[in-house]
């Protein structure tokens, strides 16, 4: 070799070297990463689930609750990382969830980036060791990188890192490969273009359909079970085991357990609450808070984030109060309601984030929502009694409808979006719809408070109506209300 030829490739040899030893660039996903955190601590999902991480293809997975009902399932991608990235966030993405099984979608963007296929694999091997350190029988599934129209250079690559994954997953225990390679090929072994978005590179809805289908069988079958707050003429707290932890001795309307353990109550109306009240009990039974109802009912009670409570009143004055822990009222917003039936007029009221209030008002069949000073600035009519409603994060409104035996999304103008009935689901189980809850996942829970002994009555259904779960018991009466404990979600 020439001296200057020579000269050139040491130099070109140089620069190699040090591109391959420079540092990877984990920074760039910290602002993802902490979004996720923040999501976390805001409402956290239920831990020993079923937990995706990878690149976008995971990101981009819309639709993970619905393909999948009965499963807890956590959405953890980042877009545009490799599986270095995954093995280092491990302990702030997967860890804190605790999951029963691990699906790993990535390393499309490693080959893109330069890397080899056995590099790549090593990186997956080490993803496997971090979790394992932490989480030793937790099941990893490396979902199998699929060949794309816009990379299709990259396709043996792929092919090459898929077999050294598999052939490394038959030598571990509790390792395995769901092929999300060969659905997408063609019959000429190139990728099918209708499966993908405009940039032929992503999944289009149908592409992940299929996905989906390589998915499901990979699955570890668990069935659902929840814990929860039960509401009405009986009040306990059930295990996920159906294991009564807790009692009280009154009827009540609503609920919640707060933070400390402590519960908050709407109680109904008895000789010693002619007007029904709203308490805090600790789990002994001993009361630490109380506001006696002036008028008729009381129920609604919220805890709110300043320390102070949420309530209803039902009367010829129908109001809505927020009052500290002193009982001083420190709100009061008249609601606009009939008053020829005072059981008939409010439900489940609920402060709303942007400091209005969200008031479902059974006979005038609507759904208002009143700011501070008692204006109505939003209403939706209801195809039957509203008892619940629910302000969701799009900005939608879930409403159950009581003798309706039915569930209705509302969007911002009102209209229909999305209902679930018992024309939708076997051996009809609604039997009427009053407390909801819209869970993490995407899934609702409903009520059947006409359920009498041996009868359905709470009932969790997917987004395609299809039913997860279920809780019967031998209890004479249904239940009003109820907190789904371990769900997270919203009521």
């Amino acid at each position: 070799m020439k001296p200057f030829l020579a000269l050139l490739a040491l130099a070109l040899g140089s620069v190699a070297a040090a591109q391959e030893a420079k540092p990877h660039d984990f920074a760039k996903w910290e602002k993802e990463v902490a979004a996720y955190e923040a999501a976390d601590r805001a409402n956290p999902p239920p831990k020993g689930g079923v937990l995706f991480i990878g690149s976008s293809t995971v990101r981009l997975w819309k639709t993970l609750a619905a393909d999948f009902p009965g499963h807890a399932v956590v959405n953890r991608g980042v877009g545009g990382c490799e599986i270095a990235d995954c093995t280092h966030f491990a302990d702030r993405l997967v860890l804190p969830h605790a999951p029963k099984q691990i699906f790993l979608r990535a390393g499309g963007n490693d080959i893109h980036a330069g890397r080899s296929p056995a590099e790549v694999a090593a990186d997956f091997n080490a993803f496997v060791e971090a979790v394992r350190a932490k989480l030793p029988k937790v099941e990893v599934v490396f979902v199998a990188v699929n060949p794309a129209p816009s990379r299709s250079s990259e396709t043996e690559k792929y092919r090459e890192l898929n077999a050294l994954i598999r052939a490394a997953a038959a030598k571990m225990t509790g390792v395995s490969v769901c092929d999300g390679f060969s659905f997408v090929l063609d019959s000429k072994g190139e990728a099918r273009a209708e499966l993908f978005v405009a940039d032929k590179l992503h999944f289009n809805p149908e592409g992940y359909k299929l996905l989906a289908a390589q998915v499901r069988p990979h699955l570890i079958a668990t069935p659902v079970a929840h814990g929860f707050l039960a509401c009405g003429s009986e009040t306990f707290i059930l295990d996920a085991a159906g294991k009564v932890t807790w009692q009280y001795p009154h009827a009540t309307r609503d609920g919640w357990v707060l933070p400390s353990g402590n519960v908050l109550l709407a109680l109904s109306k008895d000789a010693t609450h002619p007007g029904g009240a709203a308490v805090e009990v600790d789990r002994a039974g001993k009361t630490v808070f109380e506001f006696q109802g002036t008028q008729s009912e009381v129920n609604t009670v919220q805890p709110l984030a300043n320390g102070s409570v949420l309530l209803t009143e039902a009367g010829n004055k129908p109001r809505l109060l927020e009052v500290n822990r002193d009982g001083k009222v420190l709100v009061e917003v008249a609601l606009q309601a009939q008053v020829k039936d005072h059981h008939l007029q409010t439900r489940m009221s609920r402060k709303l984030a942007n400091g209005n209030y969200l008031v479902p008002q059974l006979l005038d069949h609507v759904v208002r929502e009143y700011d501070p000073a008692g204006k109505v600035v939003w209403e939706a009519k209801t195809p039957n009694m509203p008892f619940t409603a629910i302000r969701l994060p799009d900005g939608n409104t879930l409403v159950g409808c009581t003798l309706g035996n039915l569930v209705v999304e509302l969007d911002p103008a009102g209209k229909e979006v999305w209902r679930v009935t018992n024309d939708d689901l076997p051996g009809k189980p609604i039997n009427d719809a009053c407390g909801v809850q819209r869970l993490a996942n995407g899934n609702t829970v409903v009520t059947s408070h006409h359920a009498g002994a041996g009868q359905v009555k709470l009932t969790e259904v997917t987004r395609a109506k299809a039913v997860v779960w279920s809780h019967t018991d031998a209890r004479k009466a249904g239940i009003h209300h109820f907190q789904i404990l371990d769900g997270g979600g919203m009521r």
